[in-house]
């Protein structure tokens, strides 16, 4: 039985979905639930997704307007019921038993939630973009200044070590990473004004609910952002990154 369900959300394209739900698909049993969140997708798009339902059942859940990540993450947390949830990007492309490696990491650690070595390609595994990372407040004018540092940003993969990134971590990135199920609900609805930094509120919020984060870094994902954008995913990432949401997730 799976003990984890998938979530995937548009990150800032239309078009990475159908590559990244492939390569999940070859990487996690059949058993494992995923469920697919997308908005006003060109006809392209949704067409690639129905013939991958037909040969790869996942539940996907289709709406008439252009969805936020955050907003399609919660939309989807809805239909969770195993014990684990996966957060991830529809522009992640996964390593053979990265979920297997989460899963004994929150294990082991008793963990809320748990980071993968993140990379940034094309090409695949090879450059770390995020390999855990570290809260960090700081008393302001006004009021506290919180930042958060990325550990071997840009490194070879083979320098993230378990001595330079151990298990220890405070900041888990939405491009992909596991969190107790029971633990999401204790902590309540995301933050469906955040379109940046949502990292470091949910870093946060884990912290003041007395939560665990660690780091797992045999568990390898990449983050394909050097894909070009084509000019059908244009629409959607010009929303995605408009002033208007920026401007509200930063006064956040």
């Amino acid at each position: 039985m799976a003990r984890s369900t998938v979530i995937v959300a548009p990150r800032e394209r239309f078009s990475s979905v159908v590559e990244s739900l492939e390569s999940l698909f070859a990487t996690v049993p059949a058993t494992v639930p995923v469920v697919v969140v997308e908005g006003c997708s060109p006809a392209s798009v949704r067409a690639a997704l129905a013939k991958l339902q037909a040969r790869r059942p996942f539940d996907l859940v289709s709406l008439d307007w252009y969805v936020t990540p955050h907003e399609a993450r919660n939309i989807a947390f809805e239909r969770v019921e195993t014990e684990f949830v996966i957060f991830a990007d529809n522009d992640m492309i996964y390593e053979p038993n990265w979920l297997d490696h989460l899963e004994s990491n929150a294990d082991r650690n008793q963990a809320d939630a748990v980071a993968p070595l993140i990379c940034i390609g094309p090409p695949m595994a090879t450059k770390a973009h995020h390999a855990g990372g570290t809260l960090i407040v700081e008393d302001g004018k006004k009021r506290p200044q919180i930042t958060e540092k990325h550990r071997h940003m840009n490194d070879p993969v083979e320098r993230v070590t378990a001595e330079t990134a151990p298990e220890t971590n405070e900041v888990t990135e939405f491009h992909c990473f596991l969190a107790r199920t029971d633990f999401v609900r204790k902590l309540g609805a995301l933050d469906e004004r955040l379109i940046t930094r949502e990292q470091m509120d949910f870093a946060l919020r884990t912290a003041l609910a007395g939560g665990r984060i660690t780091f797992e870094r045999h568990a390898i994902v990449t983050y394909a952002a050097k894909t070009a954008v084509e000019l059908e995913d244009l629409s959607y990432y010009l929303f995605r990154w408009s002033h208007r949401l920026a401007a509200q997730s930063v006064r956040t």
